[in-house]
């Protein structure tokens, strides 16, 4: 977003100034970042927010402040579902149900499994994504035969020693990094074997340097790599000193140009 506003410089013969508010990937985040935005007359539009369970109650906010906001990363099918949808909220990311069907065919298809489980932690991204995976998975053929919610980390080790009492042939999980790490840490301590599946949510350092070897053989879905033009990864490095460190730095480029 900073490099679409450096590229821009002005609209209008107005400077672009970018205000950063955090919504801490939760709906009580989401909200209260929503109406500090809303209380300020000088802002004509949002970028965001980063997680569905904080767009959810921001669009809701921003639209009925007559506000428009972009998310590049707000997946949950519920954010522009016909009836729920709040008319101010736009993405320039895809819908979970199309990666929740990529994960199906996936496991069912090109990985031969006939039995998948899914562990979820009840947020709108990781339930509605397995809920979609599942959904997907059954009319193709295969079983779903837990959909497990997590009632936080503390929670992970009862809820994967029922999960092996299941005898999956794949587990799903697309949580976030510290539930990420304790269920890949209790799937290892059960001596479970099945086929281990999350997606970007989990595409991180964080949880690669957090589980090391354990992360060795996970399936990650996320979204399809697209050509960069060799100009923007170098104006990108020149600026951070670093490659991208989000999944999603092309649509909130995007996202940003739209608004």
């Amino acid at each position: 977003v900073e490099m679409a506003v450096a590229d821009k410089k002005e609209l209008s013969g107005h400077p672009i100034e970018l205000i950063p508010v955090d919504d801490h990937c939760s709906a009580e985040g989401g909200e209260a970042g929503a109406q500090q935005i809303a209380a300020d007359p000088t802002i004509v539009g949002v970028i965001g927010a980063t997680c569905s369970s904080a767009s959810i109650p921001a669009g809701k906010v921003l639209s009925e402040a007559g506000m428009v906001l972009i998310s590049p990363s707000s997946t949950a099918p519920s954010l522009t579902l016909a009836g729920q949808h709040a008319p101010g909220f736009f993405r320039t990311i895809y819908n979970d149900r199309a990666q929740g069907k990529a994960v199906a065919e996936f496991v069912f298809k090109v990985l031969g499994l006939r039995t998948m489980s899914t562990l979820h932690d009840g947020t709108p991204y990781s339930m509605e994504l397995q809920a979609a995976a599942c959904e997907n998975f059954e009319k193709l053929g295969g079983t779903c035969l837990g959909r497990i919610q997590l009632g936080g980390s503390a929670d992970v080790n009862a809820k994967v020693l029922w999960l092996s009492k299941l005898r999956t042939e794949a587990v799903y999980f697309p949580v976030y990094t510290e539930d990420g790490i304790a269920i890949l840490n209790a799937i290892k301590r059960q001596g479970i074997t099945s086929a281990l599946v999350s997606s970007e949510s989990l595409f991180s350092s964080d949880f690669l340097q957090q589980t090391g070897d354990l992360a060795h053989g996970i399936y990650i879905s996320g979204p399809t790599p697209v050509a960069e033009s060799a100009s923007f990864s170098a104006k990108y490095r020149a600026a951070y000193g670093e490659d991208p460190i989000a999944t999603y730095h092309l649509q909130a480029y995007d996202a940003a140009l739209m608004l």
